[in-house]
């Protein structure tokens, strides 16, 4: 991988000098993650700004670390700097390359530099496991430092977390049940109802048409910042913030128009989630309705591609109360999978059950907090316990 490469972060400073170093870091960085990307089959983009800021970031750090910490200091400052970008081909099997791509290829870097500089083992029974990876992207986003106790737990040593670096204190944290292995459903389940934004990428497109139409009313806001706000919420939010950021009422027209850009998306944009035709496939081979819950805004169109796409299923056209229309004998046995807080509580209340699908962690909590029995991050495991 290079390594040879990597300067020894202990090397006395008057051998060489910070500038010096990073002339030989960035070049052995960019060169592993470029090979990483074509073994995997990915796209890989380098910022060589940020990896500057990476490593400047990481030498600071190192005074306040003990010297066997350094390579978990590194993998937090790369993490934090995001100098990689990684695009994995759709055919990446499950697994912690495919869920956090940028992720793994750090974290297979510090742990090699880690082997070199201490000579110690690894990776350990932590990094096949994707509950683990899914623990470590989330509480990563919430404190930066617990980057260095993971790497110390991928590496198969046992992890202080008490210490997630001299300046903060975390705990060991949660691992969450994801997708290493199927994920049950009871077995009396008689129908699964999932939503667009969980087979697809309905909710992306959703969020860009959101976006157009801020800007062409003239209130436009960052992309991560309409999905945070508006994003499964009562489109008169995004009218109110509109009528505040312009100082006049919102046109009536807007939910037309944003009904009308969606729909422009979805029927040249859609792309299904990978495994998602299978799983609907093998629910109902096991006798179990599957029905799918399209947006309002879908055209007839887009409608014939699903139906085309999951032939075993009933695709309804609307909101979540057409998918629970029906049901009224089967709801107590009946299981959502949605990327939507607002249809988690509606099942709920009807007396339904709920699974959230969420990759980021702001939304997961939200999901938890409507009710979802369990949040994941992608519904290709699921499957009917025996």
């Amino acid at each position: 991988m290079g390594l040879a490469l990597v300067p020894n972060p202990f090397q006395p400073a008057e051998q060489a000098g910070d500038l010096a170093r990073l002339r030989r870091f960035a070049p052995a960085f960019t060169a592993t993650m470029r090979r990483i990307g074509r073994d995997q089959g990915a796209v890989v983009r380098i910022d060589s700004v940020r990896l500057a800021a990476a490593y400047l970031d990481w030498r600071s750090m190192l005074p306040m670390h003990p010297p066997h910490r350094a390579a978990g200091v590194l993998l937090q400052a790369l993490l934090r700097n995001a100098p990689l970008k990684m695009v994995m081909p759709a055919e990446t099997p499950e697994g912690s390359a495919r869920f956090w791509p940028e992720g793994h290829a750090c974290v297979t870097w510090c742990l090699d530099l880690r082997r070199m500089l201490s000579d110690g083992g690894g990776p350990g029974a932590a990094f096949l496991d994707l509950r683990t990876w899914w623990s470590f992207r989330e509480n990563f986003a919430e404190d930066s430092a617990v980057a260095v106790p993971f790497l110390e737990l991928f590496a198969g040593d046992e992890p202080d977390w008490d210490r997630a670096g001299d300046q903060s204190a975390c705990g060991p944290p949660q691992l969450r049940v994801v997708a290493s292995e199927f994920v049950p459903l009871p077995p009396d389940t008689n129908v699964v109802i999932f939503d667009l934004g969980a087979l697809s990428n309905a909710d992306d497109l959703s969020v860009q048409a959101q976006c157009a139409l801020l800007a062409h009313y003239g209130a436009a806001l960052p992309e991560a910042e309409v999905r945070r706000r508006f994003l499964h919420r009562p489109v008169g939010l995004a009218m109110t913030h509109v009528a505040e950021r312009t100082g006049r009422i919102c046109p009536s027209g807007y939910i037309a128009d944003l009904r009308r850009s969606e729909a422009k998306l979805l029927a040249g944009g859609l792309i299904l989630s990978d495994g998602a035709a299978d799983i609907v496939a093998a629910l109902s081979r096991r006798g179990v309705k599957v029905r799918i819950v399209a947006r309002e805004s879908a055209l007839a169109a887009t409608l014939a591609e699903l139906r085309a796409s999951f032939p075993t299923a009933e695709v309804v056209h609307g909101d979540i109360a057409s998918g629970l229309d029906g049901l009224t004998d089967d709801i107590c046995r009946t299981i959502a999978a949605t990327t939507s807080p607002a249809v988690i509580s509606a099942v709920i209340a009807a007396g339904g059950a709920a699974l959230g699908v969420a990759d980021r962690s702001d939304l997961r909590k939200e999901l938890l907090a409507a009710g979802a029995r369990q949040v994941l991050p992608v519904i290709s495991n699921l499957t009917i316990a025996p």
